[in-house]
């Protein structure tokens, strides 16, 4: 640096702390109802986790920490010399990989598909690239488990529970980001006896009747029109879906996972509090556990499978941003659909009753 630019780098110790990234990603806009709404906060999440712990390295993990890991491909520790001039430079370790790995990859493969009218300068292949990281990193987010599952009266009763290992909500970030569990049971034929979930080929969810459905947040599933989504969802002052932040007046869904270490007494709550989830008392910090309930009168096994998916711009946004009719919005709807938007696996569970 010292050589090109005549700038000298010095050490500085807030580099590796998480509240560096907080200054871009956290969103709090003035609400149209005269009440501010939180966008996105994953710093402010991160603060009400176990994870908060800078200070000990071996009890928290920094921002920085997950999304600028300190490994390298075959999982060593880097250490290096800062620059190849001059030859002496002592080798010393603490360095990341500038990868900020996160949680959309659909964008990325968006902008390499279309690089030149984008404009980034970034290498499609680099953006391909970093697109798998992120979908590498996704599947660190979160495990599932079978709880029970049992037969009774001609009824199958399976509780599945998700557990977050992230350091923040799951998912976080823009509130377009949601996870969904799509459950199945099947006879000893194959047969789908039990369907909760499922999606075509665009990404879209079965099932579900109007918005209104994804708005409920649910302990139980008991009917094949029932989806549970875990998302934030921001509403404008005639109660309607908006993506326009200065249009927000409230935010009418907030069932996002929980990390472990949640307080709902941390001084952050106002801000970062559940919304839609009271009833439920399965919601918990780190996890949400989900009852399925499904009539079944035969007498063969039932083979079940419970898969939490990802989507970071579901096709209901870009049917909105359709109706923006300018060029640039146009020009990315026709971008956006032509880009493979299934939803991203991040964990999967398997079992039988």
């Amino acid at each position: 640096m010292e050589m090109f630019i005549r700038y000298t780098p010095e050490y500085s110790e807030h580099m590796k702390s998480s509240a560096l990234c907080a200054t871009c990603h956290t969103v709090i806009v003035p609400g149209t109802n005269g009440q501010e709404v939180v966008e996105q906060a994953p710093y402010l999440e991160w603060l009400n986790s176990t994870y908060n712990n800078e200070s000990d390295e071996a009890a928290g993990i920094s921002c920085q920490g997950c999304h600028m890991p300190r490994v390298d491909e075959q999982g060593q520790i880097i250490a290096t010399a800062i620059a190849k001039f001059p030859d002496d430079l002592p080798t010393r370790g603490r360095y990341s990989q500038h990868t900020f790995v996160g949680g959309n990859s659909f964008m990325l493969r968006l902008m390499a598909e279309y690089d030149e009218w984008v404009g980034s300068n970034i290498p499609p292949a680099v953006l391909e690239a970093n697109a798998r990281l992120s979908e590498e990193h996704l599947g660190k987010a979160a495990t599932l488990e079978i709880l029970s599952a049992e037969r009774s009266a001609d009824v199958a009763t399976v509780r599945v529970q998700v557990n977050n290992r992230s350091g923040h909500k799951l998912p976080t970030g823009y509130p377009t980001r949601r996870v969904w569990l799509h459950f199945t049971a099947r006879d000893s034929t194959g047969q789908v006896v039990f369907e909760s979930g499922g999606y075509g080929a665009e990404g879209r969810i079965s099932g579900l009747s109007s918005e209104t459905d994804t708005r409920l947040h649910h302990d139980e599933i008991d009917s094949t029109d029932k989806v549970q989504i875990w998302q934030q969802i921001l509403v404008d002052a005639d109660d309607k879906l908006t993506l326009r932040a200065l249009d927000v007046a409230a935010v009418a869904k907030d069932n996002r996972i929980l990390p472990l270490g949640w307080s709902n007494s941390h001084d952050q709550i106002g801000r970062i509090r559940a919304v839609g989830t009271d009833s439920d008392n399965n919601f918990i910090a780190g996890s949400d556990a989900l009852t399925y309930r499904f009539p079944y009168a035969g007498n063969s096994e039932l083979s079940i499978s419970a898969e939490l998916v990802y989507q970071s711009v579901p096709p209901k946004v870009i049917d909105t941003v359709s109706g923006f009719r300018t060029a640039a919005s146009e020009r990315f709807v026709e971008m956006a659909r032509t880009v493979d938007n299934l939803p991203i696996l991040l964990a999967k569970v398997e079992g039988s009753l």
